[in-house]
């Protein structure tokens, strides 16, 4: 005869008061994460970021994947384009991230950007009084803290095609310009990554449809390519049956540029990202 254990009954209201108490031991652990970070003013504090073309995050399995490499790269904040998810949508298990999404109306069809998000590891605070910064489907600004410094870390996404894509990459790139003026008017520091769907030459690929608009937002705003850093490992981001081309970049004011510890893109898929783009890692210590 098998041993019966006892029943043990447990009110809501002792459930209730475990939740609480689990919430209240969280938030003091992330208190106390904010502030080792910002002992030394910034002194010493690694920001890692990642960049994504992850070809859709609404598959579980996909983001999934996803997910896992933000973890196991340690990832502060990683950069997707092309998310797919649509109006109110979000993936599952974002439990341990701050997760801001831009996406797509239900009604749109398939094509024309896909939405982007920026996804924030919980040790990084993001600042509840953001700026004025404009924002649509194909890119969004998020204001951090790390250690004293305020970075304003934004994704984008350039519809690739002359017919389909240029009045509306424009479009991004003028608000793109007046937010710079706004954050360089604060002293802030600026990280912009995104699927531009631009060629540079400097990479070795050919000049197309992208490029014009590209330099020319480049020549005004005086931000560096990270991806011609002489830190940074690979080039190629697109790899498709028959050719490879850079289309994702990093962007970056010139003082985080010369904070750059080392960058790396993952020409060889040592990460599975089940995407047709390659991971993007860049890492900045603050001096």
């Amino acid at each position: 005869m098998g041993l019966t254990l006892p029943r043990i009954k447990v009110s809501r209201a002792e459930l209730n008061a475990k939740e609480v108490d689990s919430k209240k031991y969280r938030e003091k652990q992330l208190r106390e994460k904010h502030e080792d970070n910002s002992k030394n003013g910034g002194v010493g504090r690694n920001l890692k970021i990642g960049l994504l073309n992850a070809r859709e995050v609404r598959n579980e399995c996909k983001w999934i994947e996803v997910k896992k490499l933000q973890d196991d790269l340690k990832l502060d904040c990683l950069c997707l384009t092309e998310t797919h998810l649509r109006e109110e949508e979000e993936p599952t298990d974002i439990d341990s991230l701050h997760w801001f999404g831009a996406n797509r109306d239900r009604k749109d069809k398939k094509g024309g950007g896909g939405g982007v998000a920026i996804a924030i590891n919980e040790h990084i605070e993001v600042m509840d009084k953001q700026i004025a910064l404009s924002e649509s489907k194909e890119h969004m600004w998020k204001r951090i803290r790390v250690g004293k410094d305020i970075i304003n870390v934004a994704v984008v996404y350039m519809c690739s095609g002359e017919k389909r894509g240029s009045g509306n990459n424009q479009a991004i790139y003028d608000s793109l310009r007046d937010d710079l003026i706004t954050i360089q008017e604060l002293g802030e520091y600026i990280i912009i990554g995104g699927d531009f769907n631009a060629h540079m030459l400097e990479l070795g690929d050919i000049w197309n449809n992208g490029s014009t608009q590209f330099y020319q937002f480049l020549e005004d705003t005086g931000l560096e390519v990270l991806n011609l850093h002489p830190k940074c490992k690979g080039k190629k981001t697109f790899v498709s049956s028959n050719s490879s081309t850079a289309v994702d970049f990093i962007l970056v004011d010139i003082n985080l540029a010369n904070y750059l510890e080392n960058m790396t893109v993952d020409e060889e898929g040592r990460y599975d990202t089940t995407s047709d783009h390659n991971l993007i890692i860049a890492e900045s210590l603050y001096k």
